[in-house]
């Protein structure tokens, strides 16, 4: 998995669940971010859209690798984060 937009391979030494959760509507495309305590254990979440819709929400991955964390990351829709921050900085925009 890479930042969107991202063709660059890395080397990623082992993956860290975060406590965030990203989602994005399929109706209206808006990005949904939920901020839990890492430990809390979820299994799926579902959060309700501006437009009314339900969002799938998926698990933000984080994998520390020496690519420079940027606005690939601070603004991804999914929930994969190959660079510096590991995950701490993903979707953080939304």
């Amino acid at each position: 998995m890479h930042a969107e937009g991202d063709t660059m391979s890395v080397t990623c030494a082992g993956w860290t669940m975060t406590g965030r959760w990203l989602g994005q509507c399929r109706s209206c495309k808006a990005v949904i971010r939920e901020d839990h305590e890492p430990s809390q254990a979820f299994t799926g979440r579902v959060a309700a859209c501006t437009c009314g819709r339900l969002v799938k929400l998926q698990q933000v991955s984080g994998c520390v690798t020496e690519r420079r964390c940027s606005s690939l990351c601070t603004n991804a829709k999914r929930s994969d984060c190959e660079c510096s921050c590991g995950g701490e900085n993903h979707g953080s925009s939304w």
